[in-house]
């Protein structure tokens, strides 16, 4: 049993402790649910000991957490609460026979003394401060539980820190300053919320663990640092001072803190932890500073005043992942038993059209499950994020953040309903723009309503001072992905829990980088919709901004570079020449090692891309360099390409065009930041993964991309016969794929379409000017290599990894896709002629055919 489940702190023990496989109870006074088939919560008063004993019935072991983290105005509930809700839960144990107790008391119990020592030890008496009530109730608490027959843990827990913190740390260290107090040491140990689970639920699996503990994290920070973290002002206050303005708020209930805890601030209790480390061996995976860092980053779109939280509007909000929607009974499959993903998501039958017209060309299925979790997990937050900026409400908010992605097949779609739903709610763009922006012709499109004048009005302006920062915090996701940027040897390094921690986080970025992504898109497709009414498709499909600031082309841009290094090169042609890439390589990095070093740049700034780049099971460039190398050999050999002459624009059209092209080069900076950190995943969940097949719990290492976050956290007893099944169901899922858009029920797509005979074409959507010739190369991201110079690289869809393989390709053609697509922007940019939206270009077109194609017109014809 977990009491106060629903509180601050049953919201991280609870998951952990189901995580280990334990059944859990949790009480709280109000209803609270848990999605696991293991939890069952009660409602009932933590003072009402018959209550707390009628829930108790089959308890092995009691984690007590109720208890009000600030007093109450009235003091006796306080108490009641407290020290009555204590004893009530040892009266109850003691009634139902359950001996083991975990609770949670605080370094507060030992009282904020002037002559305290500079590290306090369990040993230490406990001298609760007078004025403090917080104090007063943990010890008193310990002394009743001490005195009572159960095994008890007593977690002297410091202050908890964290990207999930709530409460009265939300309040003090997201205020407009930090501050200290005037002539106190101001320094302070803080414990992760992550920690804090973690070992609760050690507690529970070593009923050894008797008597008090004191839990922080390494490290301490003075408040001088700490404001340094948050990039506030540090200012220091008299405490008379504090204490006279706490009253005041506290007497009015502006904030949670009364002045009895100014007492606690002056002289705040640090403890020691060799207790903790040594003979529990536990060890925190965050240190004191790290927390603080990590509320950091996601507490910088408000402020509170008091208790009190206002939005800092030009502050760009963080992208938090929001739960999946429930399954309810109006909730359907999306296809039969036999046919449908093990991950697949349910339908909602009033949101039911779905595409992945524009999502395969980031996460093309069928992908490995680990790789599948976070990709939802990430456009969910994109969901959640669009709803609040565009300050939507009621169910057009809730579909935002549940219903806006789903997986069928193991691959990712996006709900049209939904997107729709959400372009009739934008200024600036009608739903036929997204239509042709993203997801090509062909897409149903639902019904919606679109909201009034009035409405739009009104969100306008808030919109707007949103999209003051946007350009910010992209240059900001940017920033902390590239000084966050860690090789594989440095999470050799870490500890499992600090590998566990940082793969969670490293969620967190990668969702806080694709919601950006999702508002940048937003933002685009209104503004290449007025470049298109103002200029007509031609404009379009010659539009450009530059290729320095299109991060996706990085890769290419460099392989471009080296191309031409190696054309002024006799020894570096000839050698490129005679043997494989591998071979060249490695004979190059003794013979002309400057030229090596520049590929190893290449390498070093974008080897986190590579095909299918956003599946976690994949190899990037930076796991072959040789695989550059190779392009670039086939690069040396392609003849320069016609380049279009841009369009002659008006002076409207002109700044139309360079908005589109900066909101673009903001869309691939973001994504470029987003695959990144999406790479630090991957290189956390192999490490991880290599552990556990050396433990011999996993066959192969890269079977660890076949589980999800928690299996690779606790390991179910079958994991084996789990990986065996998932990795057979790809396979399957890879000839059974879903169709790209359906309606609410899908089936496998069968046959392989009509093929084109000589003198036939194809209509596609024409995304990049400029006529080419040349032999067909159907391609799949396994035959990527295969592409010669000067062939045509025709594919089912492309993603931003193959963009190197543009560079030498005659022209492009898609089968998805639409004019603000990946291939789409990348091939406008370096003069590639591309045809997107084919729907059937891959099966009707053949390796070896003749085509031409009119990167103007999206015609393909077969000539030959």
């Amino acid at each position: 049993m977990v009491t106060g489940a629903s509180g601050d702190f049953g919201s991280c023990i609870v998951p952990e402790i189901l995580g280990r496989g334990h059944d859990v109870v949790g009480l709280s006074r109000h209803p609270h649910t848990m999605r696991s088939s293991r939890y069952v919560h009660v409602a009932a008063d933590i003072r009402n000991e018959d209550e707390v004993t009628a829930a108790m019935a089959g308890v092995d072991a009691v984690v007590h957490l109720a208890w009000t983290t600030h007093p109450l105005h009235d003091a006796a509930a306080t108490r009641s609460i407290d020290i009555g809700g204590t004893k009530a839960v040892i009266g109850a144990m003691e009634r139902a026979g359950v001996r083991r107790l975990v609770t949670a008391s605080s370094v507060m119990a030992y009282g904020a003394n002037v002559d305290n020592p500079a590290r306090l030890r369990e040993s230490d008496a406990l001298r609760p401060s007078a004025k403090h009530v917080y104090s007063r109730h943990k010890a008193e608490a310990e002394r009743i539980i001490a005195a009572s027959s159960v095994d008890a843990l007593l977690v002297r827990a410091t202050n908890i820190m964290g990207r999930g913190s709530t409460g009265v740390t939300q309040e003090g260290f997201a205020a407009p300053i930090t501050f200290g107090m005037r002539g106190a040491a101001n320094e302070m140990q803080f414990i992760h919320s992550d920690d804090l689970g973690r070992f609760f639920a050690d507690a529970l699996d070593h009923p050894e663990w008797l008597g008090p503990v004191n839990l922080a994290a390494d490290g301490t920070a003075t408040m001088a640092e700490i404001a340094g973290i948050l990039g506030k002002r540090y200012v220091e206050f008299p405490p008379k001072q504090v204490a006279a303005v706490l009253s005041f708020l506290w007497n009015r209930g502006w904030f949670s803190l009364g002045p009895g805890e100014v007492e606690a601030l002056v002289h705040l209790p640090l403890v020691d932890t060799r207790l903790l480390t040594e003979e529990f061996n536990f060890h925190c995976a965050w240190t004191s500073r790290e927390c603080v860092a990590d509320f950091a980053r996601t507490n910088r779109d408000h402020v509170f005043l008091g208790s009190r939280k206002v939005a800092v509007p030009w502050r760009w909000p963080w992208g938090w992942v929001p739960c999946p929607p429930e399954d309810a009974e109006q909730r359907q499959p999306g296809s039969e038993a036999d046919v449908a993903g093990e991950i697949d998501t349910t339908v909602d039958p009033d949101w039911p059209v779905y595409t992945a017209a524009n999502t395969s060309e980031a996460f093309p299925g069928p992908m490995t499950p680990l790789s599948l979790e976070l990709s939802l997990e990430a456009l969910r937050a994109g969901g959640a994020q669009a709803a609040d900026v565009l300050r939507l409400d009621g169910e057009l908010r809730r579909v935002l953040s549940e219903e806006a992605t789903a997986s069928f097949g193991h691959g990712v779609y996006a709900n049209l309903s939904v997107i729709y739903a959400m372009g009739a709610a934008m200024p600036g763009a009608g739903m036929s723009a997204w239509e042709d922006m993203l997801f090509g012709a062909g897409a149903e499109v639902p019904d919606v309503d679109k909201p009034g004048l009035w409405t739009m009005a009104r969100r306008l302006p808030f919109t707007a001072v949103h999209l003051t920062g946007f350009a910010r915090e992209i240059r900001d996701i940017d920033a902390n992905a590239r000084a966050n940027q860690r090789d594989s040897a440095y999470f050799a390094d870490l500890t499992d829990a600090q590998l566990h921690a940082r793969l969670l986080r490293a969620r967190d970025e990668v969702a806080h980088g694709w919601a950006g992504s999702g508002q940048a898109t937003a933002f685009v497709v209104p503004v290449m919709s007025l470049v298109q009414k103002l200029g007509g498709h031609g404009v379009v499909t010659q539009t450009r901004g530059g290729t320095e600031g299109l991060l996706s082309a990085g890769v290419m841009r460099g392989a471009y570079a080296l191309a031409d290094k190696v054309r002024s090169d006799p020894v570096i042609l000839a050698t490129l020449r005679d043997g494989s890439a591998a071979v060249a390589l490695k004979a190059l990095r003794d013979e002309r090692p400057r030229f090596v070093a520049e590929l190893d740049a290449v390498v070093a700034e974008f080897g986190h891309r590579g095909p299918r780049e956003c599946e976690l099971s994949s190899r990037m460039f930076a796991d072959a360099p040789a695989r550059l190398l190779e392009i670039v050999s086939k690069i040396v050999v392609l003849a320069d390409r016609p380049v279009e002459a841009p369009p002659v624009m008006g002076r409207r059209l002109r700044i139309a065009a360079g908005l589109a092209g900066r909101a673009q080069r903001l869309r691939e900076r973001v994504r470029d930041a987003t695959v990144r950190h999406t790479h630090q995943y991957r290189l956390i969940a192999r490490e991880l993964g290599a552990r556990l097949a050396q433990r011999g719990v996993l066959e192969d290492p890269d079977d660890v991309f076949y589980l999800v976050r928690d299996e690779l956290k606790n390991p179910p007893a079958d994991v084996r016969a789990t990986v065996s099944r998932r990795r057979a169901e790809r396979a399957r899922l890879e000839i059974d794929r879903p169709p790209l858009t359906f309606v609410e029920r899908w089936q496998p797509q069968t046959g392989h379409g009509t093929e084109l005979a000589a003198g036939e074409s194809l209509q596609g959507v024409g995304v990049s000017a400029g006529v080419a010739k040349g032999p067909v190369r159907v391609l799949t991201v396994d035959s990527l290599d295969d592409l010669e110079p000067g062939e045509v690289l025709v594919a089912a869809f492309t993603d931003t990894g193959w963009t190197p393989f543009f560079s030498f390709a005659a022209a492009v053609v898609v089968d998805t896709g639409g004019e603000m697509s990946h291939a789409a922007v990348v091939a406008r940019e370096f003069g590639i002629p591309c045809v997107v939206a084919t729907s059937t270009g891959s099966r009707a077109l053949h390796t070896g055919d003749t085509v031409q194609v009119d990167g103007t017109t999206g015609i393909v014809t077969r000539v030959e």
